[in-house]
């Protein structure tokens, strides 16, 4: 039997709520007594329980989304076959005066939800670089308000804990990642170091094929752009609906600096440099056009990767991390799928 989830009168004078965050998703089994949401009023953020024993089937409203008092917005059922994944209310939150909505919500609400392309999709190159809200600042955080709130009372910069990998939107839990500045200097002078080796045929023909070969750096920048976005995007479940900017860099007689923005889910010869510059989730430096076959970052408050020559025929991959932010076994996990892509190109199409 389905019961439905209408969006609570919280205040006295409330017509509506924004939705902070679901901590549930449709398939989890809940009780009656599992907290399901985060909500904001005028007045305060509040934790809603789900009310009923069973499963989350549905979710009618994405996070960042205003609704008004008494709408449903979630569905619990006894059945699990009931389960249906794409919310029918959009993050488009009422800014005007009956409906406040905090400054971190609204860049939420701002932030697109992306639908991973088809193998033909991707096959055809045909697919349109992802375009951010033009109104969307660069740099701007996403974060709940008692995240928000509790970083401001315990002097934590959420600026550098996203330079620091640790994806948006914050929660409470997250704060408890956060690197001191001092430590994460002290720690970045040694960082901890991962390495693979890979051919550099397969790479070099996949950019042929892609026609973007003699673009030079900006070729080589988007097939590693690419791989990177693909590879984390893979290995971090958190990460499949939220952008993805990788931070290129090619060392050479000149330095060719740039950052792409999902370049996992455009065609290769799609894939430029985005006009809006915000902290990176991954820096590359490529070492290749130089006789220097190791580089260590020094103070790097992002997972980096150098790409570096061994001989005419094989290069390497390095990835220099922070464990704090970036467990051994998930950075593990990124460069085993990065090399992946780059020994066997047709991994990054499938």
């Amino acid at each position: 039997m389905p019961h439905e989830i209408t969006m609570p009168q919280l205040g006295m004078a409330q017509d509506s709520g924004v939705i902070v965050s679901w901590l549930k998703m449709p398939g989890d089994a809940v009780k009656a007594d599992d907290i399901l949401m985060e909500v904001e009023t005028d007045k305060a953020t509040m934790e809603v329980e789900v009310g009923f024993d069973g499963f989350l089937v549905e979710l009618r409203a994405e996070a960042g989304a205003a609704i008004p008092v008494g709408d449903v917005i979630a569905v619990i059922s006894d059945n699990l076959d009931d389960v249906k994944t794409t919310p029918t209310k959009s993050a488009t939150p009422d800014t005007g005066d009956n409906n406040p909505v905090s400054e971190v919500v609204v860049a939420a609400a701002k932030t697109p939800v992306i639908e991973a392309p088809s193998l033909r999709d991707k096959l055809s190159g045909q697919i349109a670089p992802l375009v951010r809200d033009a109104s969307l600042p660069a740099g701007r955080i996403l974060a709940s308000p008692k995240a928000k709130f509790q970083a401001h009372q315990r002097g934590i910069d959420l600026q550098t804990l996203a330079r620091q990998g640790v994806p948006q939107p914050f929660h409470l839990a997250d704060l408890d990642k956060y690197v001191p500045a001092e430590t994460a200097s002290l720690s970045g002078a040694l960082p901890s170091l991962l390495a693979a080796e890979f051919d550099i045929a397969a790479f070099n023909n996949l950019a042929h094929w892609a026609g973007i070969e003699s673009d030079g750096a900006i070729g080589n920048a988007a097939v590693w752009s690419a791989f990177a976005a693909g590879a984390l995007r893979q290995v971090q479940p958190d990460l499949v609906a939220q952008s993805i900017v990788v931070e290129y860099s090619a060392i050479g007689n000149t330095t060719t600096v740039f950052q792409t923005l999902d370049a996992d889910l455009c065609g290769l010869s799609e894939i430029g440099a985005t006009d809006a510059l915000v902290v990176p989730m991954l820096s590359i430096f490529d070492m290749t056009q130089m006789e220097i076959s190791e580089y260590r970052p020094g103070g790097a408050t992002v997972p980096v990767l150098v790409i570096s020559g061994i001989d005419t025929a094989t290069q390497k991959i390095s990835l220099y991390f922070n464990e704090s932010n970036l467990p051994l076994q998930s950075a593990a996990a990124l460069l085993d799928a990065l090399t992946r892509r780059a020994n066997e190109p047709l991994r990054h199409l499938l």
